[in-house]
């Protein structure tokens, strides 16, 4: 985020590294006279053209083509509100951030197989009401559960609706259920939090009738998408192309985690999870030692991840996608959207070595990756000629990811209790999000169901969870 206000603020590119490295503001100062000056800013681009979608728009919109009965891609999120709400206050207020956010406005047309934006700032808001309260409590329940389901997995036809849709259930004199669903080619794991940061503050606005200022002349997600493409010139991609194909040569094309099951042949994105936490007493400790060794928990806990995957696959080459923000530039830091790129990050563990002498060997060689963050990831794959070959997704098949804990949603005079919503898919193999709450650390594990049993994910976090408590014990242990 540092980074991203000085490239907005002072129109200075400050790599990662160079941040890391100023012990002190004189040297943070010395760095930013010698960082290279932004020359490409976004910009406000006429409504009267077509607007383009970014490379990870049009990964998404590709994607869809070959499978347009997937929910691989939705975003569900539903909650149980009881107390006190006023409906019609509600529907307004996403009606406004239907207005306000583009992106959630706009479906996808094409033109001979090039897709773009299509958006409508006069689109009526998607939305559904269903009263279930006469119902008796069981049947209710079970009307509730179908409906959470069939709203998490209704595929989006992106040419004809938008991206985003709402229903509220009346379960009672003062019981609701929220069911709010977004298409990923419109969101991200960090709009999701904007979404419920900016309804709660439109739901208040509209319970007492006040509307609300909006920037006309605010950018928009396609501005980003313009940006995006201008910024990366022919020559800065090539040089990004160059440090990627170095940096990923010779790295294995799939990972070597046992599987419980034989690959199927065609594409099973059915899903399972496995939830875990790690108690906040320990998250300190690991944030502690994390700083000791110069590197973020994001670091550690990544490095911690690839070790207990080398011991269960005895492989120690080790390759990890993980989502990045893609918000560089401080003009979108409220905007809804698809910003966030996808990094591949390839670690060698050594198993002389303890964990923290690792990090430090390794801190260079991290840093240089995400200053190498600017290459889409959909176009790295086309670029070493991966695109399109079927089979397990190209470059990485585990993701790991720790995310802040986001925005809830909070109205005035209701309690509200998330309800599970999960789509039932999975987009890879193995997916770990970790997210930070009230100081602990909530672990989320995806996994593909048609390749791995839920015993054997259980056994990934319990080594994991213990690995962590052994580390601050016994840091200097070799791995």
């Amino acid at each position: 985020r540092l980074a991203g206000l000085v490239r907005t603020r002072l129109q200075r590119a400050l790599p990662l590294r160079q941040l890391f490295a100023a012990a002190n503001v004189r040297a943070l100062a010395a760095a930013l006279e010698q960082a290279e000056v932004e020359t490409i800013a976004p910009q406000r681009l006429s409504r009267a053209q077509r607007l383009p979608l970014s490379s990870a728009q049009r990964r998404l919109w590709f994607l869809q083509q070959l499978d347009a009965a997937s929910p691989s891609y939705n975003m569900p999120g539903a909650w149980r509100i009881e107390g006190a709400l006023d409906p019609a206050a509600l529907r307004e207020a996403f009606v406004r951030l239907l207005a306000r956010h583009e992106a959630l406005h706009s479906r996808v047309a094409s033109d001979a197989g090039a897709p773009y934006a299509l958006p409508d700032p006069q689109a009526a808001l998607p939305w559904r009401e269903l009263d279930l309260s006469a119902l008796a409590p069981a049947q209710r329940e079970a009307q509730l559960q179908q409906r959470l389901h069939a709203s998490a997995t209704a595929a989006f036809d992106l040419e004809r609706e938008l991206p985003l849709r709402v229903e509220l259930i009346r379960l009672g004199a003062d019981e609701h259920a929220l069911l709010v669903c977004l298409h990923h080619i419109a969101a991200d794991g960090a709009s999701l939090g904007l979404l419920m940061a900016q309804a709660n503050a439109a739901y208040r606005a509209a319970l007492h009738g006040r509307s609300e200022d909006e920037d006309a002349s605010r950018l928009h997600y396609a501005d980003f998408a313009d940006w995006q493409q201008r910024r990366l010139t022919p020559e800065r991609e090539q040089g990004l192309l160059e440090y990627w194909r170095e940096r990923l040569s010779g790295a294995p094309a799939v990972h070597s985690l046992a599987l419980d099951y034989e690959r199927p042949e065609r594409p099973d994105h059915r899903g399972g999870h496995h939830a875990f936490a790690l108690p906040a007493t320990l998250v300190a400790r690991l944030d502690v030692l994390a700083r000791d060794c110069g590197v973020t928990a994001f670091m550690l806990l990544k490095s911690a991840f690839a070790l207990v995957l080398a011991r269960y696959s005895d492989n120690d080459d080790i390759v990890l996608g993980t989502p990045v923000s893609g918000r560089e530039r401080a003009e979108f830091e409220h905007t809804i959207g698809f910003f966030a790129n996808t990094l591949v990050l390839r670690e060698t563990v050594e198993r002389g070595r303890s964990l923290p002498e690792s990090l430090r060997a390794g801190r260079a060689a991290y840093l240089a990756d995400f200053d190498h963050q600017a290459q889409p990831f959909d176009t790295l794959v086309e670029a070493l000629g991966l695109a399109g070959q079927g089979g397990p997704s190209p470059l990485f098949q585990i993701l790991f990811a720790v995310h802040e804990d986001a925005a809830a949603l909070e109205l005035p005079d209701a309690r509200l209790h998330p309800l599970d919503s999960g789509s039932g898919t999975a987009k890879f193999d193995l997916s770990l999000h970790l997210t930070r709450r009230d100081g602990a650390l909530h672990g989320q594990f995806e996994f593909a169901a048609a390749l791995l049993r839920e015993d054997t994910v259980r056994s990934l976090g319990d080594s994991l969870a213990a690995l962590l408590a052994d580390l601050v014990e016994r840091p200097d242990a070799p791995a």
